[in-house]
């Protein structure tokens, strides 16, 4: 691996993230293209993003940084994503 690729895979973080609201603000809008979805927290490993995620799903205790999440819709829906990942990017 190259120098320059191995730091910008250092430089990369996870973000937690789910879906927004329709305008109803009662569903989901599951359609919305990932750069409109929410980003809930920030992790430095996708292994940290995981565990966190798994934790919320499954109402696993969590640490109490995390329970917001009590109060969030979408909890089935939440996904790990890479912060470089090219979907984020506004269409």
């Amino acid at each position: 691996m190259k120098a320059r690729h191995a730091a910008a895979l250092a430089l990369a973080g996870w973000y937690l993230m789910f879906p927004p609201f329709r305008s109803d603000g009662k569903s989901l809008d599951l359609l919305a293209p990932l750069s409109a979805w929410r980003i809930a927290f920030t992790f430095d490993t996708a292994k940290e993003c995981e565990d966190i995620r798994s934790r919320v799903y499954y109402g696993l205790e969590i640490p109490p940084r995390y329970r917001v999440f009590d109060n969030v819709g979408g909890i089935g829906y939440m996904q790990c994503i890479g912060t470089d990942d090219p979907r984020l990017k506004p269409e």
